[in-house]
């Protein structure tokens, strides 16, 4: 995904919502999880990029507890969060820029789950990843791609006549490997599925995780509001609620 949103907006929307993140953040945690099954099986030091509540930071230091783990984040309230919920003695949660971080010391493995496609300068972001990465080491990430929720974009393209942003595919998630110079060990494509009870808790649910900061996209007026969850519930009605897709690419590096 390609935005012109500055850091500071990106920072300040997703602390705003930092408190109520992890209730509308069941698609990620599945995100994280399937992540974590493509990292290997020991690395003695770990850098997060974007670790929000630290959905994915809890997992690291379940799956490596004698690891030195840094996790970083933008919004300062997120980083609070995820010193709430990680315990973890070799855990060091730091407020940063993914675009100006440097290591302290040269790493293992670097992670991100779901939150690379809102750094604002990715190719910063690779360099900074690249130069990193110890001998052997990887990069490992988790990003929404397009057709990610496709029953809403569909809708709001056919009321505005553009989508409200633009996802990467799956080739163009793969030159973020091309730019790092690091080859691909292996990467695989997800799209499931889950059921919000109504449009309105679809629509409860990206304000929830801040998907859609201001200014990312143009806001529907209240009445086109109203169109978008009537045509939501005509084309797109579940068993208990109404569907929700979620597409996602995940990549591993080879050892560098």
């Amino acid at each position: 995904m390609e935005h012109a949103l500055d850091p500071q907006t990106i920072a300040k929307s997703f602390s705003s919502i930092a408190c109520t993140y992890d209730r509308w953040a069941r698609p990620h945690s599945r995100m994280a999880q399937k992540l974590l099954s493509l990292l290997p099986d020991s690395a003695d030091t770990i850098l997060e990029l974007g670790c929000g509540t630290g959905i994915l930071t809890e997992l690291l230091c379940a799956k490596y507890p004698a690891a030195h783990i840094t996790a970083i984040d933008i919004a300062p309230k997120m980083v609070e969060q995820c010193k709430k919920r990680c315990r973890h003695k070799n855990l060091s949660v730091e407020l940063a820029v993914a675009e100006e971080f440097t290591a302290k010391h040269a790493t293992d493995l670097i992670v991100s789950s779901n939150s690379f496609h809102w750094f604002y300068d990715k190719q910063a972001v690779a360099r900074n990843i690249r130069c990193s990465l110890a001998p052997g080491g990887r990069f490992a990430l988790a990003i929404s791609v397009k057709g990610f929720f496709q029953e809403l974009y569909t809708i709001y393209e056919s009321i505005t006549g553009g989508p409200p942003i633009h996802l990467w595919d799956e080739l163009e998630c793969e030159k973020i490997f091309t730019a790092l110079k690091l080859p691909m060990e292996k990467t695989t494509f997800e799209s499931f599925q889950m059921e919000e009870i109504d449009p309105w808790n679809v629509l409860r649910s990206i304000k929830g995780t801040g998907t859609a900061p201001k200014g990312l996209s143009r806001p529907l007026s209240p009445r086109e509001v109203k169109e978008l969850v009537r045509a939501y519930n005509c084309r797109y009605k579940s068993q208990n609620g109404v569907s929700v897709t979620y597409n996602t690419f995940y990549g591993i590096t080879e050892a560098l």
